[in-house]
């Protein structure tokens, strides 16, 4: 389970939209909410930053693409892309 999230509505399913892929919506955001979505895409920026700092310190045959907090800001979650398998155990206790 990946927890709660934020999204945009475009508008309303498609008749071919299976009710099984389609998400729960709670409730309508905060302003409050809305406003730290910003802050927290910046902390993700700078945090990402850093990871790829390390990588590169450490010489990693990855490319650290993305960096993603849960809605809540419990959880962080780098993605990234590498040939092969990549020992990142170093890595993880670094960040």
């Amino acid at each position: 389970a990946v927890g709660v999230g934020v999204g945009v509505g475009v508008g309303p399913p498609s008749a071919s939209a299976c009710a099984s892929d389609l998400k729960r919506i709670l409730r309508l955001a905060t302003h409050e909410e809305v406003s730290l979505l910003a802050a927290k895409r910046d902390e993700e920026d700078e945090l990402l930053a850093v990871c790829r700092s390390k990588v590169r310190s450490r010489g990693l045959p990855m490319a650290v693409v993305d960096a993603e907090y849960q809605f809540d800001r419990h959880k962080l979650t780098f993605f990234f892309e590498a040939e092969g398998r990549v020992d990142f155990r170093e890595l993880v206790r670094d960040l």
